[in-house]
């Protein structure tokens, strides 16, 4: 086996699909789709630890779809639907397949702009507190 060469080394950032600017990209869209995605597989495996977006109950399942921890308006003004749980999953597909369509498109952009506030509010909070901390002296 040949040795590790310490020149293979570089910066994830310079690596394009770990580069900042790729994460930051990420959309309000692809975030809910994922979303979608992780709320089915909580429903079909109840002990799969995981924050929900629906409840079931004897015959019915209500829900949201939720993006920047706000719920999107599904119907008119209702945020939270409820639907047998029989078609529970094929009425997450529905959405999902309406959202790709860009159907909600208008709610996920002002989401994505909340987003990118809560990102550069979190900046300049944990900036505040690196600048806050006192510099540790070495100790001998």
């Amino acid at each position: 086996m040949a040795a590790f060469d310490p020149k293979n080394l570089k910066p994830a950032h310079t690596v394009a699909e770990f580069a900042d600017s790729a994460q930051s990209q990420r959309t309000a869209k692809a975030v809910v789709l994922d979303g979608i995605k992780k709320q089915l597989a909580l429903f079909k495996d109840p002990r799969v630890e995981g924050r929900r977006w629906f409840t079931s109950g004897a015959s019915h399942t209500a829900f949201t779809i939720r993006v920047a921890n706000k719920p999107l308006k599904l119907s008119g003004e209702e945020t939270k639907l409820a639907v047998e749980t029989k078609d529970f999953e094929a009425a997450l597909d529905y959405f999902a397949k309406e959202i790709a369509a860009g159907k909600l498109d208008e709610q996920l952009n002002a989401a994505t702009g909340a987003m990118e506030a809560r990102k550069d509010k979190m900046r300049t909070t944990r900036a505040a507190k690196k600048a806050s901390k006192p510099e540790e002296t070495p100790t001998e």
